[in-house]
């Protein structure tokens, strides 16, 4: 939007206050002074104004004559007018009303340029006079039909006609486009098409084209009368190394004149005239992959297209496999804009994971988008009939037919209606491997029905309903004992494995309790859990071991766990195996004793110090170490590091039963003993040795052991 600012000032009359004044003209002639140019303005209603950069028109206010007038006093007014844009007024003869706006803003719009690659064409067919929205024309627009006036035509399908004559010898048409792409563009590609509409004699006008965005003299276009509007001269440039801000515009301006040579110009046309911003094309952008309508065979499947990727799609659709970043079993939804879609995919297999993608397809190659995922329907089980039917129970059955390997599991609902109206029992998470399940916990002689259910991540379906399975009449509730497979064996203060055996019974109408007895314990769970007793349904199995604080001893043909209840009168035991059922004793140590070291004295009697202690007893039970210890060297020669053995330590005490005691054990020196010689005093004669000896007076000795 340009703003042109008038400020008039009148030298003999005070500045006007008001923003618009009404002139009676009354054929006086006013000067009015520009910055570059001075015109007389004689006997006009209005003015046009031109740019004189762009040549270009700008609007003006047209106004029927005022209603009052204003006298202009004697002498000669000067308005001077400081204009933003250089600008010239060139007069039109028309009577005598001037009304003319001192301050004002006017446009000319522009020519939005919002996406790449694609061109924006203005036709310039049929334009009867007013300019293309973004184009004005400078000259006269004279109609449709041709003639030798000179100025601006419409003739059909001949776009912008213009016609030079001697006093109308130049036309300037400008376009002013903007870029709203949101992005600095790099690059513009501009074309139109040139041709001859009547040719008149030997002058050779043409279209010289400027532009603001630098040189285009590629399509410049001189005058010859072979092209026509059906065969034109298509001219085109593409201009690069630019930087057009988003939201900034530029001009294109096309310039004629009479052209050299003698006599008439021909009437020239001007038309299709096309603009676009180029960027370097790649494969399309999609995003959001979607999946909807899920069968056993089919699903809907799209994505999308966030990107052509600066050229035109030549396809769009869906590929899917069974894994990671499909590109096989693509088909083409049909569309082929820049939008999202989806269309419907069949020939799948039931149960089964697949991955899909969206796809699009240009000049420069096919881009995908992320992958998604779905799971078709299971298709449904065949029920079967009902078996093993009890007074509580039976047994349903069914098959699965041949399907994709994606995990699912079944559910089995039972009902003693066959519209399923309130459930009576309900079995969920059943491996897809078992096509049986037992069901429990019903009344007897009832009828009822089952139904089977297969679910994967996607959904589920139901299979038909059975036909009726009626339970058996109650009967007398019995309880089954048991024996044990397995014997339980441990260490008297540790807890046995556990042995499992089933706890079951005929015609129970409620849960079993299985009671551990003293020293047992029983859980549902192998290797955790136990306590002293369980309530579980009939058929459950149960595990049962010796507790840590069983006494010691053999435990064969005993009674581990008591069953009850399940509407029993009397209750049946679970008793160990016939064999190999032991408690062992546990060993405990003596400790805080030392053997002693002694010298030589031909025993083998051995001696400690310290005071004894029993190490392993278990709390709280009540051992006592009790007898008379005796310590006895290995040998009685003389050594160190010689064995000390014990005996005569003993237990006693309440639970001294369940445990066995290791007499302690020692090593210890024994040292020479120290022996003395001595002469006694005898008499000899010279050259009698003396000797010694058993009976012999003349020596003597302390120390000898035993001697």
């Amino acid at each position: 939007m340009k703003t042109i600012t008038i400020e008039p000032k009148v030298l003999d009359y005070p500045k006007p206050s008001v923003t618009t004044i009404d002139l009676r003209i009354d054929k006086k002639e006013f000067e009015i002074l520009t910055e570059d140019c001075t015109c007389i303005i004689d006997e006009v209603e209005f003015v046009k104004i031109i740019d004189l950069e762009t040549k270009m028109p700008l609007p003006v206010v047209d106004a029927p004559k005022p209603t009052t007038t204003a006298t202009p006093r004697k002498g000669i007014h000067k308005f001077v007018s400081r204009i933003l844009n250089r600008m010239a007024v060139l007069p039109l003869t028309m009577p005598l009303c001037l009304f003319f706006v001192l301050s004002w803003s006017f446009g000319w719009g522009q020519i939005n340029i919002s996406s790449t690659n694609t061109f924006v064409t203005t036709s310039w067919d049929g334009w009867n006079g007013t300019a293309p929205t973004g184009f004005t024309q400078s000259r006269t627009y004279i109609g449709t039909s041709a003639n030798t006036t000179g100025g601006t035509y419409a003739i059909a399908s001949s776009g912008l006609g213009w016609q030079a004559t001697s006093s109308v010898s130049s036309l300037s048409v400008v376009g002013t486009y903007k870029n709203t792409t949101g992005a600095t563009q790099t690059s513009v590609t501009i074309e139109y098409d040139a041709f001859n509409i009547v040719s008149r004699s030997s002058r050779t006008p043409g279209w010289t084209v400027t532009s603001s965005l630098g040189s285009v003299s590629g399509l410049n276009w001189t005058y010859n009368s072979s092209p026509t509007n059906s065969s034109p001269d298509v001219k085109t440039v593409t201009l690069t190394g630019l930087s057009i801000a988003n939201n900034a515009t530029f001009t294109i301006t096309w310039s004629s004149d009479r052209g050299s040579g003698s006599g008439s110009s021909p009437l020239i046309g001007l038309r299709n005239i096309d603009v676009k911003f180029v960027v370097a094309s790649t494969a399309p952008t999609l995003t959001t992959p979607t999946v909807s309508s899920i069968t056993t065979t089919s699903a809907t499947l799209g994505a999308t297209v966030s990107s052509n990727g600066g050229a035109a799609l030549s396809a769009r659709g869906t590929v899917w496999g069974t894994s990671a970043s499909p590109t096989g079993n693509a088909s083409a939804e049909g569309g082929t804009t820049v939008a999202a879609f989806s269309h419907s995919r069949t020939g799948l297999t039931a149960n089964t994971l697949y991955t899909y993608r969206g796809y699009a397809t240009n000049s420069v190659g096919t881009g995908y988008s992320a992958d998604g995922t779905f799971t078709t329907l299971p298709l449904a089980p065949t029920v079967g009939s009902g078996n093993s039917i009890t007074a509580s129970g039976f047994t349903a059955n069914w098959s699965h037919p041949t399907m994709g390997s994606a995990s699912y599991t079944y559910t089995v609902e039972v009902d003693d209606d066959n519209l399923f109206g309130s459930i009576n029992s309900t079995v969920s998470s059943i491996s897809s491997s078992n096509t049986s399940q037992a069901i429990t916990g019903l009344s007897a002689s009832t009828t009822y029905y089952y139904r089977v259910k297969a679910v994967n991540t996607s959904s589920s379906v139901w299979s038909s309903t059975s036909a009726g399975v009626t339970t058996s009449s109650a009967g007398t509730p019995t309880l089954n004992a048991v024996t044990l497979a397995s014997a339980l064996s441990t260490t008297y203060g540790t807890a046995s494995a556990g042995v499992s055996f089933a706890a079951n019974g005929s015609n129970l109408t409620s849960n079993i309790t299985a009671t551990a007895q003293s020293g047992y314990e029983v859980s549902t769970s192998l290797g955790s859990g136990y306590d002293a007793s369980v309530s579980v349904a009939s058929g459950t199995t149960v595990y049962v071991r010796f507790a840590s604080t069983i006494s010691a001893g053999d435990k064969n043909n005993g009674t581990a766990v008591v069953l009850s209840g399940g509407g029993a009168s009397s209750s049946a035991n679970v008793t160990t195996s016939s064999s190999g059922n032991t408690v062992s004793q546990k060993a405990l140590t003596v400790t805080g004793l030392t053997a002693q070291n002694k010298v030589y004295d031909g025993l083998t009697t051995a001696t400690t110090t310290g005071t004894a202690a029993l190490s392993g007893v278990v709390s709280p039970d009540a051992v006592t170490l009790s007898g008379t210890p005796s310590f006895t060297f290995a040998t009685a020669a003389v050594g160190n590091s010689i064995a000390v053995s014990t005996s005569g330590y003993t237990l006693s005490g309440a639970q001294s039963a369940n445990y066995s005691l290791t007499q302690p054990s020692f090593t210890a020196n024994i040292t020479a003993r120290s022996l003395t010689i001595t002469a006694n005093n005898v008499s000899k004669y010279a050259g009698v040795a003396l000797t010694g000896g058993a009976g012999s007076t003349a020596f003597s000795s302390t120390g000898l052991q035993n001697g």
